[in-house]
């Protein structure tokens, strides 16, 4: 069997290596049916990067057996959404940094480098989470319906990649989620009872003498504050904003 497939919408830079990117009309040749689902994810594109599908002009469905001689055009996604509206993700465990950064944006980011691509792509299915992750085969489990390969390799350009791709901009709540466990943080009076057991007793003093504004993560009993580090952090936030 041999078809035609025609790419869109930067589709073709996910070939794999041996596909080239010419820019011409692929044609593949296979000796048994499969479907449109399965012959563009064996050129490397997960079903989580492509959108419309159409065969011979018209619309179809990824799971469409595909005949000798057919003509495939697929869409890149125009413009995704976040699934159900909520910003969730989900990291593997090579984007520890990227998950990280998007907690310290407030964004609800799970992770775990005990989790294996079994949990990621379950826990992903589950709840609704966009499985993020630079696996391609990762994205191409099944029970994944919603992930993003990750193309840039420098942390904060995944950054600026996560936000402009879902334009998360006008969600972004610097310092609202604790970055080691991603709870939600709470300000934490310094004449509460929580302060003074919980809170005090893990600020250096040298810190106690100039801060009065501190943070608490009850998940994790961690107490942070706006140190040394706090407007390289703000300023990280602002350039993700602004970028």
């Amino acid at each position: 069997m041999k078809v035609k497939v025609t790419l869109h919408g930067g589709l073709r830079d996910l070939l794999y290596e041996d596909m080239g990117k010419s820019g011409e009309p692929i044609f593949i040749e296979f000796p048994f049916k499969r479907s449109i689902k399965d012959l563009i994810q064996s050129l490397g594109i997960p079903h989580t990067e492509w959108g419309e599908i159409y065969l011979w002009g018209k619309r179809a469905h990824p799971w469409e057996i595909i005949n000798d001689g057919d003509f495939i055009e697929v869409f890149g996604v125009p413009d995704p959404s976040l699934p159900l509206g909520n910003a969730l993700f989900i990291c593997d465990v090579h984007l520890r940094k990227l998950a990280k950064r998007l907690r310290l944006l407030g964004f609800d980011t799970l992770y775990n480098p005990e989790w294996d691509d079994g949990d990621l792509a379950a826990i992903s299915h589950e709840q609704n989470r966009i499985l993020l992750t630079r696996d391609r085969g990762l994205l191409m489990r099944n029970s994944v319906n919603f992930g993003h390969l990750i193309h840039h390799i420098h942390v904060l350009d995944q950054v600026s990649e996560v936000i402009n791709r879902w334009k998360l901009s006008k969600l972004i709540k610097p310092f609202s989620r604790c970055i080691l466990c991603n709870h939600i943080l709470d300000s934490v009076p310094m004449d509460s009872y929580l302060f003074e057991n919980r809170c005090k007793p893990q600020i250096p003093p040298r810190v106690f003498m100039w801060c009065t504004e501190y943070h608490y993560c009850s998940l994790c009993d961690k107490t942070f504050w706006k140190g040394t580090h706090f407007l390289k952090l703000k300023e990280f936030c602002t350039w993700v904003e602004s970028s």
